[in-house]
């Protein structure tokens, strides 16, 4: 009976000094400029394979949010300052996004292209300007393609139908090889496909 007693004063003593250094270790109250060093986190999404999770990080300070690209088998991480759009494909080494003011309704971005599995450096992450749409090889493939913007002053006057209608002369199209850095361009493209190996692309041009 004797050690019963011993043994629950010794906890309730322990349960006491535990809540006095709580009390005596009172958390600081939070100003202005703590919040201003929080983030909300964005869209998020997992690579198709599970290797990656990406997010999309938006300082609550006003400053650029970035896209963050974080490896889940290590301890790998990319941030890619105004990134957005993020998408992990071609077996997982590569990584495309848009880059730029996610401005509602517009729709021509910077495309960065950026290999996974190194560290991030200026020849890591490579960036084209100006870019209306871009496609990928999903299936096996290493090939990206990309169309630029049509040009401002880049129209005709139609030689058919009603009179006065514009006709655009197409913009350039690039094709980029991921693995070895070959590029094709074509010109005065008006629409594209490209196959789901990368080894077929389909272009019409402005006759």
């Amino acid at each position: 009976m004797i050690v019963r007693v011993l043994t629950v004063v010794v906890l309730l003593g322990v349960v006491l000094t535990d809540r006095s250094a709580v009390a005596e270790s009172a958390l600081k109250s939070l100003d202005h400029g703590d919040y201003d060093r929080w983030s909300a986190i964005g869209s998020q999404s997992i690579s198709a394979r599970g290797g990656w999770v990406l997010y999309r990080l938006m300082p609550e300070n006003g400053a650029d949010p970035q896209l963050v690209i974080q490896s889940l088998s290590s301890e790998t991480r990319y941030a890619i300052p105004q990134g957005r759009e993020g998408r992990v494909e071609i077996d997982e080494e590569w990584l495309v996004c848009r880059i730029g003011p996610d401005t509602s309704g517009a729709e021509v971005a910077d495309l960065g292209l950026l290999r996974l599995g190194n560290t991030l450096g200026a020849d890591d992450l490579s960036v084209i300007e100006s870019v209306e749409s871009y496609a990928l090889s999903r299936a096996s493939g290493d090939v990206v393609v990309w169309l630029h913007p049509v040009a401002p002053d880049s129209t005709t006057d139609s030689t058919y139908g009603d009179a006065g209608v514009e006709e655009k002369e197409g913009a350039p199209l690039v094709l980029r090889n991921l693995r070895h850095g070959a590029e094709r361009r074509f010109e005065h493209v008006l629409s594209y496909s490209l196959s789901r190996h990368g080894k077929w692309l389909a272009i019409r041009l402005h006759s």
